[in-house]
């Protein structure tokens, strides 16, 4: 089903128990079960990416749900590598001893998701099966077998104006360029309105994420721009909220988001400190 379009006031109401980190207040009352069966097999001592591989199925989950994921699919997303897969050694439950349980766990549909996630040779499927040899063949026919999880594929997410746009390849690469070189840019020594239309640039190309903006924000508060401030804020927070996810990693998440806010709050109050000390006394969110 088509995800409906949300104010930042829904984004932000449906983010919030992530924020919080109230697990009973996520949609899903078997979650704190759910997790605690993760921890207690390890899952918060595995590697993965730049952090643990517990913090990794969380944040999958959180940004399942955000985008309105049936249970199964959620649930899927947050055991989705728990049997490994083919790009990561990450079994923390056997595929061959492990199943019973955790359909115990996460329900029967579910399991059968992470299970086929866990064993289907990506590599081979997408880069020498899809790409090069079925990239342009489409399916014909109407059976049981490619119409069984017809619900679960007509859930579309919130990003890219409810995936109506495309972004091109080319325009996202020049608007994290853009971005980058502006986030770079030494400010004492750069003139503030070449930094603030490098931003511009950025948002026109990839107007799908919300951290461009947020750093807007930052920039027209500095120069007493409130009003454009609290908009660039706020949509930057909602992209943020909707993505469940941060695009620029140097933060988290739930950094980007609580720096937006704070800067929202200061925006709608037409107030923000000049000196070092005055941004460092700044948290509250309201």
């Amino acid at each position: 089903m088509a995800a409906a379009r949300t104010t930042f006031a829904d984004a932000l109401a449906a983010a919030r128990p992530y924020l919080r980190g109230e697990e009973d207040g996520c949609g899903d009352p078997a979650l704190p079960a759910l997790t605690a069966v993760l921890r207690a097999a390890g899952a918060g001592e595995c590697w993965h990416k730049h952090g643990t591989f517990l913090a990794h199925l969380l944040e999958v989950y959180r940004i399942l749900r955000l985008w309105g994921a049936p249970d199964a699919v959620a649930r899927c997303g947050l055991y989705h590598s728990a049997y490994s897969n083919s790009y990561v050694n990450l079994a923390i439950f056997e595929p061959d001893v492990g199943r019973a349980r955790v359909a115990a766990v996460v329900g029967d549909e579910a399991e059968r998701l992470v299970h086929l996630f866990c064993v289907v040779p990506r590599q081979q499927l997408v880069h020498d099966d899809l790409l090069f040899h079925r990239a342009h063949t489409s399916q014909e026919g109407n059976n049981s077998a490619a119409t069984r999880d017809e619900d679960i594929a007509l859930v579309i997410p919130p990003v890219f104006d409810g995936c109506t746009k495309v972004l091109d390849a080319e325009d996202q690469k020049a608007a994290r360029d853009l971005y980058w070189e502006a986030v770079c840019s030494d400010e004492e020594a750069t003139d503030r309105s070449k930094v603030e239309e490098l931003l511009r640039q950025s948002i026109t190309k990839n107007p799908f994420v919300g951290e461009p903006r947020l750093v807007l924000a930052q920039m027209c508060l500095n120069t007493e721009m409130y009003e454009e401030a609290q908009e660039q804020a706020e949509e930057g927070l909602k992209l943020l909220l909707e993505w469940g996810s941060s695009w620029d990693k140097r933060m988290p998440w739930e950094g980007w988001v609580s720096w937006g806010r704070a800067m929202l709050t200061k925006a709608k109050e037409k107030d923000w400190p000049h000196t070092s000390f005055g941004i460092l006394s700044l948290g509250l969110v309201k």
